[in-house]
């Protein structure tokens, strides 16, 4: 989706929080905390024009950070250098899965099965 607009974006992997909601969700944080997260890898932030987003899928129902997503993070990382396509692997719908992604694998619960899948992904890519 290199050259797509953000409305493109915003249809694949959004909505998504800007950084003073991201902030706000993690306990009132200072904005620029939120990039020690995502040098951490505990968050995925991507560049639109200008603007830092945050995709909302990496967030639970009330707010926090998804706790599994972290080691999968990790991994994908090795062999994925942007963001937007961590982010896409993660939202992308599975035809083996009925249409789930992997974030809505971690939030039901299934991390061993998402870290399964990227490691296969990663061991594919890899070689």
């Amino acid at each position: 989706m290199r050259g797509a607009s953000i409305d493109d974006w915003d249809a694949a992997l959004g909505p998504f929080y800007r950084p003073e909601s991201v902030a706000r969700l993690l306990g009132d944080l200072p904005v620029d905390a939120l990039q020690e997260f995502v040098e951490r890898g505990e968050l995925i932030a991507v560049i639109a024009g200008e603007e830092t987003l945050f995709p909302t899928f990496q967030f639970s129902d009330d707010g926090a950070t998804l706790p599994a997503l972290p080691p999968v993070l990790e991994m994908l990382r090795n062999v994925l250098s942007d963001p937007w396509d961590v982010a896409l692997w993660l939202n992308s719908p599975m035809d083996d899965r009925g249409g789930e992604t992997a974030a809505t694998l971690l939030r039901a619960g299934h991390a061993g099965e998402v870290k399964r899948m990227a490691e296969e992904d990663v061991d594919r890519w890899s070689h």
